[in-house]
């Protein structure tokens, strides 16, 4: 079922005139790597995406000088843990396991080792115990 949607990929770029090369491999995006390997190569994955798997190990609300609200959390495996960076609340609490997927930045926001989050993915939660309230 998911194999149909690649198969189709190169007769969309054609029709869009988009040019294909024959035996051309299309990805839908990064691997997912541990926190562990992100950190281990940071220029590697500097300004990149990056798509990572771990435990909430922290969640925090916070505000710039200027007043703006952002949200951060770590993120980690058994041996390193990696800021996420939202401008929004994840649905995400402490222990939770979840799949990261943003650009990793080595300094941003004044964050050391950071991805700002664009996707923030509660693994094995049901999304009706979200409460935005909170």
């Amino acid at each position: 079922m998911v194999i149909l949607p690649m198969l189709l990929i190169p007769v969309l770029l054609e029709t869009m005139n988009v040019p294909v090369l024959a035996g051309e491999q299309f990805s839908v995006g990064p691997d997912v790597i541990s926190v562990t390997t992100l950190l281990s190569l940071p220029d590697k994955y500097e300004g990149k995406p990056v798509v990572v798997r771990g435990n909430v190990v922290a969640n925090k609300r916070s505000t710039f000088l200027n007043g703006r609200r952002y949200h951060t959390i770590l993120v980690g495996d058994a041996r390193e843990t990696v800021t996420v960076f939202s401008w929004t609340r994840p649905n995400v609490k402490v222990g939770d396991s979840v799949r990261v997927e943003g650009m990793f930045h080595v300094w941003r926001y004044n964050f050391h080792h950071m991805i700002e989050s664009g996707r923030i993915v509660p693994l094995d939660k049901d999304p009706a115990d979200f409460d935005p309230a909170k």
